[in-house]
């Protein structure tokens, strides 16, 4: 934030046997030593794995799991707009505001036949999207299960890291990789481009054999 404090979007059940999971925003002025609570966002389902992004012009956005239902604060948190769904059901979403202003979020896709770490942008703030159809994201890698973070490179491309597999059985902690990726949002946000790895012919050569523009870390 300006004032140097960090936000921290949580969630849990705010009482016990609460069949709904709730969206909690926190602030720290000490790197996190210590929490201030600034709001609760509730609604009718559950607002799992918040993410949170600050725009240009000082608006929070906050996008959750399972229905990428989102809201705004205008206030610096405090005060919260009732989450709105999208069509696009998504897990582990993940927010970045561009220095373009363009809102990017990617996601963990729940869509039947479009698996894997897909993307949507926003140039209005979160408000429209765009993406690869009506109830699904841009690809990035169709291959792996998701859970994504990263950074805006001085090029304006976004440098993306992410998981292999959900790891929720032996196999998948046996097969468990992190992957790195260079992307770039189209200026008009009306699609995403996967970039090749630096390296030359033999990294070539390995996006090849790994169906997508991606680097084993």
């Amino acid at each position: 934030m300006p004032d140097g404090s960090l936000l921290l979007a949580a969630y849990g059940n705010e009482k016990e046997n609460d069949p709904c999971i709730s969206a909690v925003i926190f602030s720290s002025h000490n790197r996190a030593a210590s929490r201030q609570h600034l709001a609760t966002l509730h609604t009718t389902h559950s607002l799992d794995e918040p993410d949170l992004a600050r725009l240009l012009d000082g608006t929070l956005v906050v996008i959750t799991r399972p229905e990428g239902a989102i809201s705004w604060s205008k206030d610096g948190g405090h005060t919260w707009t009732n989450p709105v769904d999208m069509p696009v059901r998504m897990f582990a979403p993940w927010l970045m505001t561009l220095r373009n202003g363009t809102l990017l979020c990617l996601h963990g896709s729940y869509h039947k036949a479009r698996h894997g770490l897909r993307a949507i942008v926003s140039k209005d703030g979160g408000h429209s999207w765009t993406a690869g159809g009506p109830d699904f994201g841009f690809p990035v890698d169709a291959s792996v299960y998701g859970y994504s973070s990263g950074t805006e490179l001085p090029d304006g491309s976004v440098y993306v890291v992410f998981q292999g597999t959900g790891g929720h059985k032996p196999a998948d902690a046996r097969t468990m990789a992190l992957y790195g990726m260079r992307l770039r949002v189209s200026a008009d946000g009306r699609g995403v481009k996967t970039l090749p790895a630096p390296g030359g012919l033999k990294l070539e050569a390995t996006v090849k054999k790994t169906s997508g523009p991606r680097k084993g870390i």
